[in-house]
């Protein structure tokens, strides 16, 4: 059996838990201002590339054994029946599985060719590392298009509409960044100290690594779902174009989200600095109502209010905040 080339593989160490896209909104062509909340971290610093602003070595790793499968089979295969893009995951962390069965556990395997399977071992540990990865740069390949189009034509003095394409990218965009990040990866594992798999009359309690790929498995579903309950309840996205000499800033988790049952709102409400001049305002009237969406683009022209806006972003960053400079 022929040895698959490794060198071939494409490898991505610096992983983006916000876009590379995105960061650039405020790198180029200058540089960011980068302010760390990291402790005995340098506090200010000045970044003159996205390569590795907002990144982890391989963030989005994962490791699918058999207990990895049943949790997240439990959780969605009866929704991957109906819908495609469940259905197209669950067949991509199948296929990783059905891997790790026969590469490392030797399931299947009868006259065992130890340097093919520590081939395919090598194959496999490039996949689980790149899979996550992968399906996410797909995603932003494709809001990337609409977005940059969109913020270019905002520099415009003149007035230019968005499309309803540019409703749909800004929902999916919020959505996806919402349950992407450090941050949020942080919060559910310590708020989830233990998963534990039922089978039959014995109990599998999940180690780190398999827990850590559960989660981001989940949250990147998540993100679709979300993304999908918010253009079906009848949103409303507001962009205010900042007309002031003060830029927005922009964190390490630049969606924010206020539950209206959590913080008293009549509605809930989501934030997000587009770039240094946009800001998206989500309004959702309730998940039980349905309806279409609304897309409003106003001129912001107070500075004090994109100050405290600012404010506010910094208040809900998790280790760093960027500053665009002039």
């Amino acid at each position: 059996m022929e040895e698959f080339n490794l060198k071939s593989l494409k490898n991505k160490k610096h992983q983006h838990y916000v876009p590379q896209f995105y960061l650039d909104y405020w790198v180029e062509p200058n540089g960011v201002d980068v302010k760390s909340k990291i402790e005995g971290s340098i506090p200010q610093y000045t970044k003159y590339t996205s390569v590795d602003v907002a990144a982890g070595n391989y963030f989005y790793k994962i490791e699918v054994d058999d207990v990895v499968w049943d949790m997240l089979s439990y959780r969605f295969l009866e929704e991957s029946k109906t819908d495609v893009f469940i259905k197209k995951t669950m067949d991509g962390l199948h296929l990783l599985k059905i891997t790790d069965d026969v590469a490392t556990k030797g399931i299947g395997v009868v006259n065992p060719d130890e340097i093919a399977l520590k081939n395919v071992r090598g194959i496999l540990r490039h996949f689980n590392k790149h899979y996550l990865e992968d399906e996410y740069g797909k995603i932003e390949k494709v809001i990337s298009a609409e977005l940059n189009r969109f913020v270019e034509s905002q520099k415009s003095e003149s007035f230019v509409p968005p499309t309803a394409a540019t409703f749909k990218n800004i929902l999916v965009f919020y959505s996806f960044q919402l349950f992407r990040t450090r941050e949020r990866m942080d919060a559910i594992s310590s708020e989830i100290s233990q998963m534990i798999l039922s089978r039959g009359d014995s109990n599998i309690v999940l180690t780190l690594s398999q827990k850590e790929t559960v989660m981001k498995c989940m949250l990147y579903i998540f993100s679709y779902q979300f993304a999908v309950l918010l253009g079906k309840v009848g949103c409303t996205v507001n962009i205010l174009k900042n007309n002031t000499a003060l830029n927005y800033i922009t964190t390490d988790c630049p969606a924010v989200y206020f539950d209206k049952a959590r913080h008293g709102l009549k509605e809930s409400i989501g934030i997000l600095p587009l770039s240094p001049k946009l800001l998206i305002n989500l309004i959702i009237p309730g998940y039980d109502k349905k309806g279409p969406g609304r897309l409003e683009v106003r001129n912001e022209t107070d500075e004090e209010l994109v100050k405290k806006t600012n404010e506010l972003i910094e208040r809900h960053s998790h280790n760093f905040v960027y500053t665009k400079i002039l």
